[in-house]
Formats: C-alpha cells, sequence, structure tokens
C-alpha cells in the first residue's frame, strides 16, 4: 500500500517542484499525511502532519531538496517520535515497509490546509521564546488539544488510538467556548419636544413674525 502525502506549494516548490495530482484519502488512516513549509530565522521547517489524528512531527528541511533526503530525514524523525510514545509497533510493521513507496499529492483540502496554515502560526509562536530542535517543536505542537471520534484529546492519543482498517472522520481543532456576550439594551428615541408655534395663545399669528396680536385700524 502507498503512502500519500500530499504537499502545499510552498512545500512543492522545496522537495517536488512537479505538477501535483490529486488523490482520494487512504484506507489506512496512518499512511495519509499533509506537509507544510515555513521559514524561522533562515531554516526551512517542514511540518509533517497525519490527515487523521493531526499528528505532527517537524522536520529540519534546510539541506533537504528531493523526496528521498525528505524520506530519510521523515523516517528519522518518525522513529524518534513514535518511539517515545510507545508505539515502535505502528511504525515497524505500518509507516517503515510503505515510506518506500510515497505518493505525492496536493494539499486541496481547505478544512486541512487553513489547519496547517494554524499549525505554521503556532510554531512560529513557540520559536519567538525559545529556541527548540525540531523534535522539541514536535513534542510542543503535539500537546495541543483536538476532537477525535467526538472526544477531546492530543494528537498522539488519537494516532495511537487509529484502526489501520478504518479511516476514521477528519478530526477538528478543539477551541475553548467562548461566553456569549449579553446583547446590549436598545437606546431609546428620544422624543421631539413640542415646539408651540409662535403667537397668540389660539395659535395665530398676526403675520408679522412678531408674535403680536392683530388690531384694528
Amino acid at each position: 500500500m502507498n503512502t500519500i502525502l500530499r504537499l502545499t506549494p510552498t512545500c512543492s516548490q522545496k522537495i517536488y517542484g512537479a505538477k501535483l495530482p490529486s488523490h482520494p484519502l487512504t484506507k489506512n488512516p496512518f499512511l495519509d499525511w499533509h506537509a507544510h513549509m515555513f521559514t524561522n530565522q533562515g531554516a526551512h521547517i517542514i511540518l509533517t502532519v497525519n490527515t487523521h489524528s493531526f499528528l505532527t512531527v517537524a522536520i529540519n528541511a534546510s539541506d533537504v531538496y528531493n523526496i528521498k533526503e525528505y524520506r530519510g530525514r521523515m523516517e528519522f524523525m518518525f522513529r524518534e517520535l513514535l518511539g517515545e510514545l510507545e508505539a515502535g509497533d505502528i511504525f515497524e510493521k505500518i509507516l517503515l515497509p510503505n515510506l518506500g513507496k510515497i505518493k505525492i499529492g496536493k494539499a486541496e483540502n481547505k478544512k486541512m490546509v487553513n489547519m496547517l496554515n494554524e499549525l505554521v502560526q503556532s510554531a512560529k509562536k513557540i520559536l519567538e521564546f525559545e529556541n527548540m530542535s525540531p523534535y522539541e517543536l514536535s513534542v510542543k505542537l503535539n500537546e495541543r488539544m483536538i476532537t477525535f471520534k467526538g472526544k477531546q484529546m492530543n494528537p498522539n492519543e488519537a494516532f495511537v488510538s487509529m484502526d489501520p482498517k478504518e479511516a476514521p472522520e477528519q478530526p477538528k481543532e478543539h477551541k475553548p467556548v467562548k461566553k456569549k456576550k449579553k446583547p446590549m439594551p436598545k437606546k431609546f428615541k428620544k422624543k421631539k419636544k413640542f415646539v408651540k408655534p409662535r403667537g397668540d395663545n389660539n395659535g395665530k399669528s398676526n403675520g408679522n413674525g412678531n408674535g403680536e396680536k392683530g388690531g384694528e385700524s
């Protein structure tokens, strides 16, 4: 079975360069990935994200210029990260045998592309305050909460809970529910004051604009 790697245009320019085809989702959720790239202090960093669990693997790609080099770097980071998650069996039995058969495609799911952009922004903010290795950045990004199969969990938990024979629905980024603000009371319009016409008590004017009562000559 092939591993599907869906590249954003930015990432494609760095490691692929050719036209990107479309591919349907794989039946095995462990073999469907997206990749997006950004720069930080001159270094190129590729975020490789599992399409179904949002598990994120950061890779230093400053010296990576093609898919073969990227695949080697990705294999190393997968081994490190999944070893810490005690998911070595997933790496050895599912990922590793299929990393040599990567199909390149384009990232075209709008929700996924938006999520990739949000991940890049989160990574940039993290790196503003602390200089991290790609491994440390991966660990930090995988601490965020998502909604997966109706439950709140982090991407690590979502990834190891997946079934290789069943592609689950795409998770959602978990965001705290904001309290709705109470609507402000509508301002009542001020009633216009009635201005009594200038003139006599009967409201009649003598026509001379002075408000005097007209008399006989």
